[in-house]
């Protein structure tokens, strides 16, 4: 799994996260831990190519709000689904409480 990064994490700390996690995205979680919103590497080039200056750029102004998510009781076959109606490759797993507990990519 990757670690996630608070609304406040510096564009730098995007980066290394979305990096080191392997997934090509990065969860963005609010003060309670619940998804606020993703990062994925899409998210960062379009943010860089309407902005200026990088260096105060918080996680929040690159997210995307509102992400795409799967219930944890959903079958694999409706994740496809989903994946192919709203052409993604990875969608995240959420519980009733708005926590990720997972995620499914296309190649799973």
């Amino acid at each position: 799994m990757f670690l996630p990064v608070q609304l406040d994490a510096s564009f730098k700390t995007v980066i290394q996260r979305i990096t080191s996690g392997c997934q090509g995205m990065v969860m963005v979680e609010d003060a309670e831990g619940g998804l606020a919103g993703i990062i994925t590497d899409g998210d960062l080039r379009r943010f860089m190519e309407k902005e200026d200056s990088l260096t105060s750029a918080t996680a929040a102004q690159m997210m995307t709000r509102e992400p795409l998510t799967l219930p944890e009781d959903t079958m694999i076959i409706e994740a496809e689904e989903k994946m192919q109606k709203h052409r993604v490759s990875t969608l995240l797993v959420t519980n009733k409480a708005n926590k990720v507990t997972g995620l499914v990519r296309i190649f799973d």
